[in-house]
């Protein structure tokens, strides 16, 4: 508030213009004047800042006036003003701080002074100035150190810290009143209030440009809602450095300012010892947010009760009762959160909130919790609602992340989406300033003193944050820096630090801070280092009865420096601090420890149901804790009856986690069962039951990871041990693996091989003859049973009929990928077992198999109709709901028979993928979405929005496999041939091997996958044929038709009668060699369209007329043909068909040119060029522009 600085320019200017020995009246009243300011600022501003405890009186107040003008002008005595401190009154004995004519006292003085305004310059003869002043009581300790500091200035060797200018007088001034709250306390209070704390660990210094640049972006978000310029994306900062550079200590900071503003914030922190627990981190993170709800609902605001209210009715909307039901293993808040009846306020309900997600140690999270994390921040930011609202703080160590690491993958694939808005800010070491600063704050010495020690600090310490912090303890631990009650500050020597021997690392400082702790501390400390980072006080307690005075050490360990409270959690206040302890005791010793620990709670765990906060996994029950700690242990544990209990024990845990779908987790416990019996197999005979639980449990986790390597070796292990039948839902998860790991080749025949030893007989290389005779047979069969009759025989199948059909269904899976021969035996196989048997939901999809025959080789369109009902209605009969089955039996119809009842329609399969995804059903939730997104591309969509679209939903697929991601890849070709836009090949690049369309053209090459090769050379031949070069057109036709060999339809098969028939009579036209053979094609094609426009007209019906006007074109018919082309663009226009609205626009004009109707075929090509610019297909447009040399239309 006062620029002293005016005051010593103009003093300096007045000292120079008189010379350095006069000091003139104007000086002395300039710097007056300046006292005054500032000592009114200090003195009585300060109560209104919170600072009651200095708030000194009027008298005081012209004391301190009086003083600091003596110091200023230049008195070097004490005496020269002491009179009005502690002058005794001689009428009444008593000093003037005590006397009623004090007032009267120092008004005098206040008059000797000014007229004596420059005092003699007497040299102070003892070395307690600062005592002097200190002991009158009148001001504050470092009021008393400055004024010391200014009066000995000339005292040379024996001064304590004297002024060198009078720009160090300003810069004390101008700290004091700055920061007031550091230097103007009482530190002999707060000495002896900190007495064995630690000091340093609790300040944050040096990071202000980092921390600005991140609340600058949460300011950014909080404005645009006023601005109304919203932006897209959650904003993800993420934080590097090495260990110890003070990424944590930097988000905390920004974490409490944010929180101050209002921000909800949830934290998370992984562990390198519990990497297990990763899924569990994250659920407790997000069960922080649903509790923060929880808290808002039970509290008495009513804005903040509507506003929970209206949460728990999002989410209900967004997900339903049952799949939240399902989540209340994974966030146990969630039960909390749901009360009987809600009551909601809407006239209360406040905006949205702002919250900030922070995860530390990223480096040590695993593949499946970063993939989620990702999910979930991709998801939000796709949120529009919410996108803007959310920020992301991510912290890991940079030097620890290799490019094959899971968390790197991830960090690449979140900087590509656009959903995603990410910082990145790397964290370097504390500069000498930081330094300073820190030291400053924790002693209350201004800058000029502590600057040499910050010097030698850095010089030792590299500025590593945690190195300085701990370096620092070990100066005041070896009492190198004291505190003198004499000088009422902390001392040093710099010269006795220059020379002091330092660790090598941060390790060795850290240890050499605790040899000081007595052994029982230490011992402690070892038993809390086994849980990791984190704890809560419930299992404290519980350790209390294994090891006493844990509970009663926890104060002095904070007062350290070693641990941190946060309400009833306990956490290690660096994660080095955690590994130097938990290394500090001998191996064997250790693994002693956790048996022990592991062993206590094992047995406490029978009588404890209650969840416990470990390593911030909020879901721990004791059980899994106890195997934790035994776990650690196993190599210690030698006892073949210890070993069957802990194999349970981590079945136990194992169980409850996959309920919770905390796969990692899951797998984790039941290895771990594994590891514990015995090698030579005993167990199978001694302890089948066990066995069987362990393998199951960890069969059923890797296939939920996807990890098709680790369910082959359990199911290898089962199957030599344990009879065929009794297995089969092993073998199921076995077959399945390999269908979702692409391996459909070895899915069929290994399925084959299985449903043989079921009484199933399936020849491995059919021929032609047998399928279509079992076919016939099956759908002859089918037929003699009535709607009423199929839903009666709906019923709960047993656990072997369910294990076959899930055997058949993987086959069936793998065989539609495939187009192989063998996918309709199995479908009939099933089909007839189902009718003998009994039909359950998993065997619907089977069903569709019918109506798919009934299209391609009956050319049955209602009897196709009649099937895919039934299937529909056998989901609805079962008494076995399968949320899976009614997908993906919504999914096969969708893409085989409902395309020929009505226009293409992304909507049904965009809902099939949300359902999907709700539950959890990723393959098929990505062909829902794949195919949905290519319905768009082929049935007209604005090409513009799509490109977005392609891209987004490339990255999102591209990391679940190579099969999907090609198939996707396929789509941008033809979109950017379409649009004349670059493919962005970044996207898939290291995630499933391609990066350029070459690599698309080689995989087709070497690709035993027929439908893959049959769609790539349809894709090529309609990019031939916008080219217009048709005769390489028809060669990809061709070659496709060659690959057509499944007797399964699929919508494709559409595009290549349309399209196909196009190209053939384009080619029929352009050579002119009167080849009959191409017509008869074109008939075909024809044919094919009129018998599916007898079902849907709306679908079909543009296609077929626009299909007969280019067959009436090419034989000549010029009565029918412009009448057909007219007809076909109607239809296209009533169905809002653009793409084909302007294809027949531009094939009319084409017919118009050839017979000569020039005026007529301008016209027509101008529309075509407007709305193929509608569509977006920028390149088609351009090439049509300067193919008949006209001009863009887009006026029209």
């Amino acid at each position: 508030e006062i620029n002293l600085s005016d005051y010593a320019i103009e003093y300096e200017q007045r000292e120079v213009a008189n010379g350095d020995d006069e000091f003139e009246e104007g000086i002395s009243e300039i710097l007056l004047l300046g006292i005054q300011e500032l000592s009114t600022t200090l003195f009585d501003d300060l109560p209104k800042k919170g600072h009651r405890q200095h708030h000194l009186s009027r008298e005081t107040h012209m004391q301190i006036q009086e003083l600091l003008f003596a110091v200023f002008s230049q008195a070097r005595s004490l005496d020269a003003i002491a009179p009005p401190f502690a002058r005794e009154d001689s009428a009444s004995g008593t000093s003037s701080n005590g006397s009623e004519n004090s007032a009267s006292a120092s008004s005098t003085n206040t008059a000797s002074v000014h007229r004596h305004r420059i005092g003699p310059r007497v040299r102070a003869t003892e070395s307690t100035t600062v005592s002097k002043l200190v002991d009158m009581k009148a001001f504050p300790v470092f009021i008393c150190r400055f004024l010391a500091d200014m009066i000995d200035t000339d005292r040379g060797d024996e001064a304590e810290s004297p002024f060198s200018s009078f720009q160090d007088v300003i810069e004390d001034l101008e700290l004091m009143m700055a920061r007031p709250h550091i230097f103007l306390q009482d530190l002999d209070i707060l000495h002896q209030q900190r007495r064995g704390h630690s000091l340093f660990g609790q300040v944050h210094c040096g990071r202000e440009e980092e921390a600005l640049s991140i609340i600058s972006i949460a300011d950014q978000m909080q404005q645009s809602l006023v601005g109304g310029d919203v932006p897209v994306g959650v904003e993800a900062v993420f934080i590097t450095g090495a260990a110890g550079s003070g990424k944590s200590r930097l988000a905390r900071a920004v974490i409490g300012t944010l929180e101050g503003l209002g921000w909800i914030s949830i934290k998370a922190k992984f562990d390198q010892r519990r990497a297990h627990a990763s899924g569990g981190i994250i659920s407790s993170m997000f069960d922080q947010a649903v509790s923060y709800v929880v808290n808002m609902r039970e509290s008495k605001d009513p804005a903040s009760v509507a506003y929970s209210e209206q949460v728990c009715k999002s989410v209900l909307a967004k997900c339903g009762a049952f799949n939240v039901r399902r989540l209340t293993g994974w966030l146990p808040s969630l039960l909390l959160l749901f009360p009987a009846s809600l009551k909601y306020s809407p006239g209360h309900l406040e905006p949205g909130r702002f919250m900030v997600i922070c995860c530390d140690d990223l480096q040590f999270s695993d593949q499946a919790s970063t993939s989620l994390l990702g999910e979930v921040l991709i998801n939000l930011g796709g949120t529009e609602e919410i996108s803007h609202r959310c920020m992301f703080l991510g912290l890991f160590r940079d030097n620890e992340v290799d490019e094959d690491h899971p968390f790197a993958i991830q960090y690449a694939y979140l900087q590509m989406s656009t959903n995603i808005n990410t910082v990145e800010i790397k964290i370097s070491g504390l500069s000498r300033e930081a330094i300073a600063d820190m030291i400053m704050q924790v002693f209350k010495l201004p800058r000029r003193v502590v600057v040499g020690l910050a010097d030698v600090v850095l010089k030792k310490t590299t500025g590593l944050t945690i190195f300085v912090i701990e370096f620092l303890h070990s100066l005041l631990r070896d009492s190198i820096i004291v505190y003198s009650r004499k000088k009422y500050c902390y001392t040093w020597e710099l010269d006795r630090i220059e020379f002091i021997p330092t660790s090598e690392n941060v390790t060795e400082m850290i240890l050499s801070n605790l040899k000081h702790i007595s052994s029982e501390s230490k011992r402690v400390l070892q038993i809390l280092s086994c849980f990791g980072t984190q704890t809560d006080m419930p299992l404290l307690q519980e350790l209390e009865n294994y090891q006493g005075g844990i509970i009663s050490s926890l104060k002095e360990f904070a007062d350290m420096g070693i641990l941190d409270r946060a309400g009833p959690i306990v956490i290690f206040s660096h994660d080095m601090i955690l590994q130097s302890i938990y290394e500090s005791c001998e191996l064997h010793e250790r693994l002693m420890m956790h048996y022990g620990i592991g062993m206590h709670l094992g047995k406490a765990a029978s009588s404890s149901s209650q969840l416990f906060f470990s390593g911030n996994q909020i879901t721990s029950p004791l059980i899994s804790l106890a195997c934790d700690q035994i776990n650690f242990a196993s190599e210690y544990i030698t006892d073949e009856a210890e070993k069957i209990m802990f194999a349970e024990w981590n079945r136990l845990s194992g169980e409850k986690l996959l309920h919770a779908c905390d796969f990692s987790a899951a797998q984790y416990y039941f290895a771990c069962g594994i590891s514990f019996l015995a090698d030579d197999g005993k167990n199978w005979q001694t302890d089948r039951e066990l066995s069987m639980g362990l393998y199951q449990g960890a069969v059923a986790a890797a296939f939920a990871l996807g990890k098709g390597d680790a369910v082959t070796r359990y199911v290898g292990m089962v199957l030599w041990h344990v009879p065929f039948k009794e297995c089969l839902d092993i073998q199921a998860s076995f077959i399945k693996s390999l269908a979702l790991s692409d391996k459909h080749e070895e899915c069929i025949s290994q399925g084959i091989i299985l449903l043989g030893k079921l009484g199933f007989d399936i020849p491995p290389t059919p021929s032609e003859t047998d399928i279509f005779g079992e076919i016939v047979s099956t759908a002859s069969l089918a037929s003699e049973y009535s709607t009423d009759d199929i839903k009666s025989l709906c019923q709960e199948a047993d656990a072997e009929t369910i294990a076959i059909v899930n055997i058949a269904d993987a086959v069936f899976v793998s065989a539609y990928a495939t187009e192989s021969p063998i996918l309709p035996l199995v479908a009939c196989s099933i089909i007839r077992h189902s009718l003998k048997k009994g039909i359950c939901a998993e065997a619907a999809i089977f069903f569709t198999a019918i109506a798919g025959i009934k299209v391609r080789l009956q050319q049955d369109l209602p009897g196709a109709k009649y099937w895919a009902e039934v299937s529909r209605e056998i989901i609805k009969s079962s008494p076995n709901k399968n949320k899976d089955s009614e997908l993906r039996t919504e999914l096969i119809l969708g893409l085989s028979i409902d395309i020929f009842f009505q226009p293409l329609n992304p909507s049904n399969l965009f809902n099939c993928y949300r359902a999907a995804m709700a539950v959890g059903k990723i393959d098929t939730a990505l062909m829902s979405l794949n195919n949905a997104v290519r319905y768009q591309l082929l049935g007209g969509y604005n090409l513009a929005l799509l490109s977005k679209t392609y891209e987004d939903r490339l990255k999102f697929t591209a990391k679940h496999g190579k099969y999907i991601a090609k198939h996707m890849a396929l789509d941008i070709v033809l979109l950017s041939e379409l649009t004349g836009k670059s493919t962005h090949w970044a996207s898939v690049i290291c995630r499933c091997g391609i990066s350029s369309l070459d690599d698309l053209k080689n995989d087709n090459e070497t690709s035993k996958d027929a439908r893959w090769c049959h769609r790539f050379h349809l894709y090529q031949m309609m990019i031939s044929f916008f080219r217009k070069d048709y005769l390489d057109a028809e060669d990809e036709l061709v070659t496709a038709l060659g690959f057509l060999i499944s007797k399964l339809p699929q919508f494709m098969s559409i595009y290549q009668a349309f399209y196909g028939g196009l190209v053939t009579l384009q080619v029929y036209r352009q050579l002119g060699d009167n080849n009959r053979s191409r017509l008869e094609q074109a008939k075909d094609s024809i044919k094919n369209l009129e018998n599916w426009a007898e079902n849907s007209m709306p679908a079909f019906g543009n296609k077929l007329l626009l299909l007969q006007a280019e067959y009436s074109a090419s034989i000549g018919d010029h009565v029918n043909a412009p009448q057909q082309y007219l007809d076909s663009i109607i239809a296209a226009r009533a169905h809002g068909l653009i793409h084909e609205l302007a294809l027949a626009q531009e094939l009319l004009g084409n017919y118009y040119c050839s017979i000569n109707g020039h005026e007529e075929a301008r016209e027509s090509l101008q529309l075509a060029l407007m709305y193929y610019n509608q569509w977006g297909a920028v390149a088609v447009k351009e090439r049509l522009m300067k193919h008949h040399d006209l001009c863009d239309s887009s006026e029209v």
